[in-house]
């Protein structure tokens, strides 16, 4: 996939085949798969999860309503009663704000206040000043504000440089030097805890969210396994904690 993505900035092609992998995926989820999953009655009736995932996040199945995307053509398949409404709530960067609670990190907390987290990392990514920041087109903004949250929400999925390149549309050299500058100026603590926990789970061997749901990890067998336990250890608090929270 990240291949198929650093393709499709050199060529047409790749890029069409991107298009339509895309679309492909929501013929098939979201036209096929939700007619499947109708009951005669024209309603959907999904089965919710508590502990579906070992991360600790709810899912559901019949359909997957946890995994409906941001897209207002498929959101726009489900239709309230007459004289009812629809309501979708969400929790903003919730994720963000766990790792910054997890962390106790000062400086990111108080990135945290910012009413838009994303556009204040783009900002420092990019050493720009308010003034240089609104004199940015709306799609230079956006560029810059996605990579931000690329950069931050793979610091809590545990993607490094080299994951996290093709997305960015960076060299993995560039890519480092973005994770490396938002740990050092936004979120230091962040950081520290990060270690922490990696370290950590190779003693306990398990990890807890801040609810006390655990994740176990009793046999590391290699080198390449104890890497994905680390990664893990990050990710596990923070999901679970925000899902539980929700």
């Amino acid at each position: 996939t990240y291949m198929l993505f650093w393709l499709a900035q050199q060529h047409d092609y790749p890029r069409m085949m991107v298009k339509h992998r895309l679309l492909s995926k929501k013929y098939g989820t979201y036209y096929k798969g939700l007619k499947e999953a109708l009951w005669s009655d024209g309603r959907m009736r999904p089965s919710i999860k508590l502990h579906g995932t070992v991360t600790g996040r709810q899912s559901s199945s019949g359909p997957n309503i946890h995994g409906t995307p941001r897209d207002n053509m498929i959101k726009d398949t489900y239709i309230a009663d007459d004289g009812f409404v629809l309501l979708d709530a969400g929790f903003p960067q919730a994720e963000m704000r766990m790792i910054g609670h997890l962390a106790r990190d000062k400086r990111f907390i108080e990135v945290l206040r910012e009413r838009d987290i994303h556009t204040t990392i783009a900002k420092k990514l990019y050493g720009l000043t308010d003034d240089q920041w609104d004199n940015l087109s709306k799609s230079e903004k956006e560029i810059k504000r996605r990579a931000a949250k690329t950069v931050g929400f793979g610091i809590i999925y545990g993607r490094g440089a080299k994951g996290l390149a093709p997305q960015l549309g960076a060299s993995v050299e560039e890519s480092q030097m973005y994770i490396n500058k938002l740990f050092i100026e936004v979120m230091p603590g962040v950081y520290i805890w990060i270690q922490k926990q990696k370290q950590q789970v190779l003693i306990d061997q398990e990890v807890r969210s801040i609810y006390d749901r655990k994740r176990r990890f009793p046999l590391i067998a290699n080198r390449s396994q104890r890497s994905e336990i680390q990664r893990m250890a990050v990710n596990m608090p923070v999901q679970s904690s925000v899902s539980d929270m929700t």
